[in-house]
């Protein structure tokens, strides 16, 4: 799925990686970390 935001080799990534079932499939989460606004 496409969420139209970059990743730049300087960001910061978060991998989550684990087995969901006994068939050798694996559930992977991505996530990147991204500055908070101040409002």
């Amino acid at each position: 799925y496409d969420f139209g935001i970059n990743v730049t080799k300087d960001d910061k990534i978060l991998t989550l990686s684990t087995c969901y079932n006994d068939n050798g499939i694996r559930l992977v989460v991505q996530a990147k970390l991204v500055k908070i606004k101040e409002r």
